[in-house]
């Protein structure tokens, strides 16, 4: 029996062991080409594909950004890759997990974005008097935050929005925040949600019910959607069982 019950402690160890160092709910991280139609761009901090329109004129653009899966993934790559084919042109940005870019979704400076638009208008097949911002999941937090601040946007699109900052996030360690902030301005990090008090559990649903819970004790982390004074299209999912 005392065998028999080393033996099990052992495997118990050996598999404990191998979950913590695979770690295999860690999401992967896709960094997608931008094919025949775009560009990498990789200049003056930003990182990301460039899809011009069409015929290479000046036409709506739209920057694009992701979520929490961070890097260039395949669905907005293919959204992005849409959008050129329906005649916009599309920037769809990085802003953690691509190469010289931040390992963890923490304190994303909000200028970074802005960069991006100031960059936009600089290129031929660019419209700056029609430029719009598309973000998804935590990338519309910062899509938000940008309309937010006077910098030309003409309308924004929030994918599965949230409606408040939510705090710093590592695929490392996803059920552990180092209570700071997913973004910052001027260097100074945003109010967030805290997550301190929310039970770790597999359950997404029962997750997100309970983080959602916390956001009315922090009134200062709500999304300042009231100070966005452009249009606002919203895409949510009638069976999303987290937001």
């Amino acid at each position: 029996m005392k065998i028999a019950v080393s033996g099990l402690v052992a495997l118990f160890a050996i598999g404990a062991g191998w979950t913590y160092y695979s770690k295999p709910w860690v999401y992967p991280v896709s960094i997608k080409d931008a094919g025949p139609t775009g560009t990498r761009i990789v200049t003056d901090g930003l990182f990301g594909n460039y899809f011009p329109s069409p015929d290479g004129k000046r036409a709506a653009t739209i920057l694009l950004v992701g979520g929490s899966e961070g890097g260039l993934g395949l669905h907005m790559t293919h959204l992005a890759k849409a959008l050129q084919s329906a005649g916009y042109t599309v920037f769809h940005l990085s802003y953690w997990r691509a190469p010289s870019q931040p390992k963890r979704l923490e304190e994303i400076p909000i200028e970074y974005f802005e960069k991006a638009l100031i960059w936009l208008k600089g290129q031929n097949a660019v419209d700056p008097e029609r430029m719009a911002m598309a973000g998804w999941s935590r990338g519309s937090e910062a899509t938000v935050l940008v309309a937010a601040r006077n910098n030309g946007l003409k309308a924004i699109i929030l994918g599965m929005p949230g409606s408040h900052v939510w705090p710093d996030f590592d695929w490392e360690a996803p059920w552990a925040s180092k209570g700071t902030s997913g973004w910052s301005i001027d260097g100074k990090r945003l109010p967030a949600v805290s997550l301190e008090n929310v039970p770790f559990t597999l359950d997404p649903a029962t997750g997100a019910a309970s983080a959602l819970a916390e956001t009315v004790k922090t009134p200062a982390a709500a999304l300042p959607i009231a100070g966005v004074s452009i249009p606002v299209l919203m895409i949510c999912g009638a069976k999303d069982n987290i937001w």
